[in-house]
């Protein structure tokens, strides 16, 4: 599966790492030793639509299903990334678009000497009209912080129009970065150092092209630092990335289609003990009366009935000083905006949550 001109990465003085590969996915990986030993494939390769990517890159999933009866995988090119046939079946079975995150992987990469410092970059965003976004200089405990950074701004600009380089981005409540084109960042480095121009060279040129290095918001062409503050803010959370109208639709559509897996898993594990399973629900609550604006809670789930749940809050309210943490009660299932499962194995949403479901099946 092609969608973009750039093909797979080849790092060989470095260590690299897939962020976000899920361990517990074991029909994914009996699928993906089926594709290994596949005697021939099929490419197709088509352009996404800028004005809707995830919806024109789900499209394509399902035109590369459709050309073989039993697929178990696709080799995604532009995000690096092999999918299994199951979990493409998922992503095409659901009538929402996946999330931005799909359409591109994140690398973690460290240099041979085990330096501190990461490098973290994305591939798959070019081919969405968007740059690929880098952290240069990132210190290893802000290793999460930069995934949840780039994944923030990924979404934001997918949909908005780029602004000019060294421009501050307001991309959450008191939160502020930047960005540069590499060559800019790269022209002050050390040609060796991680990220410098050996890395965008020859056989690694896949880390060329268009891409952008997330950099403080003070940062200028010739003077410019990692977002330092904003990746504090983020692992200590006190600031949070805005989410845009756009996927606060997807995702309350979403998390609504796939209710029943929430509610099956519920029935299946609420009376185990505390604290192994937890069931969280975010519910959107209208800021003013007569405001189309809304807050988003998270709430963990006590009891479920028809068309509603009862349910504990458990962050704080900025704009609706009536509502507190602990507070508990009954509320409308049609403020569903999203849903989480914290489980023995790992955390799930209504994007993943199917492999949860199949993982406690009978064999």
């Amino acid at each position: 599966l092609r969608s973009s001109q750039r093909s797979g990465e080849s790092l060989p003085t470095r260590k690299k790492s897939l962020l976000r590969e899920e361990s517990h996915k074991g029909r994914d990986r009996l699928e993906r030793r089926r594709a290994e030993r596949a005697s021939w494939f099929l490419s197709v390769e088509a352009p996404l639509d800028a004005s809707a990517p995830q919806a024109s890159w789900q499209e394509l999933l399902r035109v590369a299903l459709r050309l073989c009866e039993d697929t178990p995988a696709v080799f995604d090119l532009s995000s690096c990334r092999l999918r299994a046939g199951s979990e493409i079946e998922r992503l095409t079975s659901s009538q929402v678009a996946p999330r931005s995150a799909e359409l591109y992987t994140i690398h973690a990469v460290a240099p041979d000497d085990e330096s501190e410092r990461l490098w973290l970059h994305t591939h798959g965003l070019e081919r969405a009209w968007c740059p690929d976004l880098e952290l240069l200089d990132l210190p290893p405990e802000r290793l999460d912080a930069g995934r949840r950074l780039i994944d923030g701004l990924a979404e934001l600009l997918l949909f908005a129009e780029l602004p000019a380089p060294g421009t501050p981005i307001r991309a959450g409540r008191d939160l502020e970065v930047a960005w540069l084109p590499w060559q800019v960042v790269a022209r002050g480095r050390d040609p060796e150092a991680l990220g410098g121009l050996q890395d965008r060279e020859g056989v690694a040129d896949d880390h060329a092209g268009f891409r952008a290095v997330i950099v403080s918001a003070e940062s200028t062409e010739v003077a410019f630092e990692p977002p330092t503050a904003a990746l504090e803010a983020m692992a200590s959370n006190s600031g949070g990335l805005f989410v845009s109208t756009r996927e606060t639709e997807r995702m309350a559509a979403l998390a609504r289609e796939r209710w029943a897996v929430f509610g099956m898993l519920f029935a299946r594990h609420k009376d185990e003990p505390e604290g192994e399973w937890r069931f969280l629900a975010k519910l959107g609550f209208e800021v003013k009366e007569g405001e189309d604006r809304r807050e988003h809670l998270w709430f963990e789930v006590k009891e479920l009935a028809p068309n509603r749940l009862r349910a504990m809050l458990l962050n704080s309210p900025h704009d609706i000083p009536a509502m507190t943490v602990g507070d508990e009660g009954w509320h409308e299932l049609d403020r569903l905006t999203d849903w989480t499962i914290l489980s023995p194995l790992s955390s799930f949403d209504p994007e993943t949550a199917d492999y949860l479901w199949d993982a406690g099946k009978p064999k």
